[in-house]
């Protein structure tokens, strides 16, 4: 089977790669695991049993409703208005999976193939590879040594095609 460069072309994930990377450490001081999104470790007894007795009740297994759960949208509205001083209202939010779900939803709703996106270097991987994926440049910010953007730098990557700075 043929799969398309834009598959085939794409980077490989570097978490393995710094897994890996324990095995060639020169102390044995030990070491906390913090792989946010795969962890090596299984999640604690507690949160499996929360899991359990969520299965075990038929009411859950339906779908949410597709923005996300009415009291949920409402409470994380709330919450974004109070840390940020603004005004966000639920009707505004929609609950997603992840913040990498997130990313890709807003991505592919503001740009397409050929079009640019301003990303804050060093960025997560997988964003670099969904804006790969979609045809979507992803123009590194440059920072300086303190990973403060350069503003005037930033200015300049700025053109016709550009649909967000992330």
């Amino acid at each position: 089977m043929r799969f398309s460069p834009t598959i085939t072309d794409l980077m490989t994930s570097p978490i393995s790669a710094a897994h890996a990377l324990v095995h060639h450490r020169v102390n044995t001081r030990p070491l906390l695991d913090v792989s946010q999104a795969a962890p090596s470790y299984p999640p604690p007894q507690v949160v499996i049993d929360a899991i359990t007795a969520a299965a075990s009740d038929p009411s859950i297994a339906t779908y949410a409703p597709q923005p996300g759960l009415p009291a949920l949208r409402s409470a994380f509205a709330a919450d974004l208005s109070s840390a940020y001083g603004g005004e966000v209202v639920a009707d505004d939010v929609l609950i997603t999976a992840g913040c990498n779900q997130a990313f890709c939803i807003v991505a592919s709703a503001l740009a397409g193939p050929g079009d640019n996106m301003l990303v804050q270097d060093p960025f997560y991987f997988n964003h670099g590879m969904w804006l790969d994926v979609e045809e979507i440049e992803g123009r590194r910010i440059p920072n300086n040594d303190g990973l403060i953007p350069n503003a005037e730098a930033s200015a300049s990557l700025i053109d016709g095609r550009t649909t967000a700075i992330v």
